[in-house]
């Protein structure tokens, strides 16, 4: 069983990208926007990595056990990291949702990645989150509350700031809220995403985006957003 999780692990994602490439053969004239659903929402008061100004924002309802988000995390973010968050772009919005079945591991790391921003803002949330994908093996069996400690040790967070921080839950509602937030929005699994023009205000109308999509297919989008930002301005 483990065998076949990790085969559609590595092959789900290019299958996803020849699906939608396909389609934008057979069809080049029509915009990429219309194959995927739009709708309004939140970027919440959750963490941003990148330009908070910058003309695009991706919102990602996430869960630090999804074998898929962490793919997302090892193979996408990094080339998205490098071509639109870096350069000011794309703004990378986090939003807890936990699924019930990577619990309790998942709200904990969910809660600790809080606490750390609480000491560090952004960027120090967004510090502990790498070290937890980069640790973690996923699937609810990830990170005990020791190494969640030990995390926090190596960032050199405040320890006993974090441990009361950690073990009041001072982040389990907010965490909740992430998650009700994405079910109210149609978020059924993780990592989806939610891809749209940055806005004066706390919500954007995104694209919704679901599963773990090769960055070609997040590039295709960003682009096309990218142009119509362009034309309107």
């Amino acid at each position: 069983m483990r065998k076949i999780f990790i085969i559609l692990l590595i092959f789900l994602p290019v299958l996803l990208l020849f699906s939608f490439l396909a389609v934008k053969i057979f069809n080049p004239q029509k915009s990429t926007r219309s194959y995927f659903p739009e709708q309004a929402i939140s970027v919440d008061d959750d963490p941003v990595m990148g330009d908070k100004n910058a003309p695009l924002t991706l919102i990602e309802f996430s869960d630090f056990e999804c074998g898929n988000c962490r793919l997302f995390f090892l193979q996408t973010l990094p080339l998205l990291k490098k071509k639109y968050i870096n350069t000011g772009k794309l703004r990378l919005v986090y939003r807890d949702f936990p699924v019930k079945s990577h619990d309790p591991l998942a709200t904990q790391e969910a809660m600790a990645a809080n606490c750390a921003r609480e000491q560090k803002g952004d960027e120090g949330y967004f510090d502990y989150h790498d070290e937890i994908f980069n640790t973690t093996t996923s699937g609810g069996r990830g990170l005990e509350v020791a190494q969640l400690f030990l995390i926090a040790s190596n960032l050199k967070l405040d320890q006993i700031h974090f441990k009361g921080c950690f073990e009041s839950e001072r982040f389990k509602e907010e965490v909740k809220k992430d998650f009700f937030d994405g079910m109210n929005n149609g978020v059924t699994g993780t990592p989806t995403f939610f891809l749209g023009l940055t806005t004066q205000g706390d919500a954007i109308k995104g694209i919704k985006i679901s599963g773990a999509m090769p960055f070609a297919a997040f590039k295709i989008i960003i682009e096309e957003l990218l142009q119509s930002d362009e034309t309107n301005n």
